[in-house]
């Protein structure tokens, strides 16, 4: 308002009398900062709606929702820091990516000697989130029962593998 008025009064004066003002400089570089500060406010808002918009393409949380919540995450830290919490589904998305870890982990099952991949990808994914969302997995600690388990499943299986071994000879077929 500040602004409008001075260019207001500024536009009622003839050429003389303009160029006898010391601060018009003032004026430009508050007209100036004033258009920076509605640009970055308008890029604000772009990146508070489009994290609000990929929260929202999340949908059902699923096995198969990982590329939505990366996307979802990667919008929402664009966001400043400072405007972050204009994102209305913000917790939306906290919730999801609690929901995907806890199905990454549920999903591994019953523990064998094939689970080792189930496993790592629930651990990356576990490890990927902040603290702050690992403290809410309710069933981490079966990730950490699991990793143990398939452990001892990996010692048992070599250490039978180590044991059919047998007797050695040179007519031992079996290398």
């Amino acid at each position: 308002a500040q602004i409008e008025a001075a260019e207001a009064a500024v536009e009622a004066l003839n050429d003389k009398q303009r160029d006898k003002l010391p601060n018009l400089t003032v004026l430009e570089e508050a007209q100036t900062e004033y258009e920076t500060v509605l640009e970055e406010q308008a890029v604000t808002e772009a990146c508070v709606q489009e994290a609000e918009n990929a929260i929202d393409a999340i949908g059902s949380v699923t096995l198969d929702s990982g590329d939505a919540i990366r996307a979802a995450r990667a919008a929402y830290d664009a966001v400043p820091e400072e405007a972050r919490e204009q994102v209305t589904n913000r917790e939306t998305l906290s919730a999801a990516e609690q929901t995907f870890d806890a199905l990454a982990i549920n999903a591994i099952g019953d523990v064998t000697l094939d689970s080792g991949e189930a496993i790592r990808a629930a651990r990356e994914l576990y490890d990927g989130f902040s603290g702050a969302i690992q403290s809410q997995v309710a069933n981490r600690d079966v990730l950490v029962r699991d990793e143990e388990q398939f452990s001892a499943l990996r010692v048992q299986h070599v250490n039978d593998l180590i044991t059919d071994i047998g007797e050695v000879t040179l007519s031992s077929e079996d290398r």
